[in-house]
C-alpha cells in the first residue's frame, strides 16, 4: 500500500434486524476483525497517518412502532450488531494506547441516525434491496419511523451527508493533531447509544 495521510474505515456489516437471524459471527467477523487486518496491514506502511473507524451510536437495537416512545417500549434485540459496534470502540482507543508511540493517530466517530440508503423510507412493497448470498434484503426503514426522528433528536431532524462529512474530515485534518483514542458522537445531541 502507498502512503496515505488517513485511512478511513466505514461501518460494514449493518441491517440490525438481521443480526440475530443471520450468523452473528459475520458482524463480529466483518465490523471488528476486519478493521483490525485493514488498520495492521496499513500501519505497517504508513507510520505517522491517522485512522478513523466511522461507525454509529445507535447499538441497543429497534424499537418496534407504535410502542415508542413509552418507557415500557421492547427493544428488539441486536446484540450482535451492538457487540461488533463496540468492539469498534474498544480497538480504537486499544490501538490508540498501542500505536501513539508511533505517532499513529487513531480516533473514531460514531453517528446516530444519517440520511442513507440504509435509512430511507421503506415498508413491505417498496424501498430499495439487495442481494447477498442468495438472500434479497431490504434497504430503509418504515416511514411510521422515521417520522419519530425528530421527537427523539434534539436538533429535530436526521443528518445529511454533509453533516456527516464535518467530523470525519475534522479527524482527518491537522487541526485534530492532538485528539487521540476518542469517539467523537456526531448524533445531533441523542443520548440513546452507546457513547453518549
Amino acid at each position: 500500500a502507498a502512503e496515505a495521510d488517513a485511512i478511513v474505515n466505514f461501518a460494514a456489516e449493518s441491517h440490525v434486524d438481521r443480526s440475530t437471524k443471520a450468523r452473528a459471527g459475520e458482524f463480529i467477523d466483518t465490523n471488528v476483525y476486519g478493521a483490525y487486518v485493514m488498520l495492521e496491514a496499513t500501519r505497517q506502511v504508513n507510520r505517522g497517518a491517522r485512522f478513523l473507524q466511522v461507525g454509529t451510536d445507535e447499538v441497543y437495537g429497534d424499537v418496534p412502532f407504535p410502542e415508542f416512545p413509552t418507557e415500557r417500549a421492547m427493544l428488539a434485540p441486536s446484540s450482535p450488531y451492538s457487540a461488533a459496534k463496540a468492539g469498534l470502540v474498544g480497538l480504537t482507543k486499544t490501538l490508540a494506547r498501542e500505536w501513539g508511540a508511533f505517532r499513529v493517530n487513531v480516533n473514531a466517530v460514531a453517528f446516530g441516525f444519517v440520511e442513507t440508503r440504509l435509512t430511507a423510507a421503506s415498508d413491505d412493497d417498496g424501498g430499495e434491496t439487495f442481494v447477498k448470498n442468495g438472500q434479497e434484503i431490504r434497504l430503509g426503514i418504515p416511514e411510521k419511523m422515521r417520522q419519530l426522528a425528530p421527537t427523539i433528536i434534539p436538533l429535530g431532524r436526521p443528518a445529511t451527508a454533509e453533516d456527516a462529512a464535518g467530523p470525519i474530515f475534522f479527524l482527518c485534518s491537522p487541526w485534530s493533531n492532538f485528539v487521540h483514542g476518542q469517539v467523537l458522537t456526531a448524533s445531533g445531541g441523542q443520548t440513546t447509544g452507546m457513547t453518549t
